[in-house]
């Protein structure tokens, strides 16, 4: 299973330098990922998907099993 502290190491090194922000790291039962991020004008999708992308192909190579959703908390 991954550690919250990792995924959100991941996220900060990525959105670092943007309007971006972190809101909300959660992880469940069967390595359910939910990563919540947000601007102050309101993300647009365009950018979760970016982010989820990169997190994805990060987070596999460094663990098989889990499910990712990133999204920001109005979605």
């Amino acid at each position: 299973m991954i550690e919250e502290k990792k995924v959100k190491g991941l996220v900060e090194s990525r959105i670092e330098g943007s309007e971006i922000f972190l809101v909300e790291i959660t992880i469940g039962n069967g390595n359910d990922i939910r990563v919540l991020v947000d601007t102050m004008e309101g993300i647009r999708i365009e950018e979760c998907v970016e982010l989820s992308r990169w997190l994805n192909a990060e987070i596999e190579q460094i663990e098989e099993n889990f499910s990712l959703e990133v999204s920001s908390p109005g979605q």
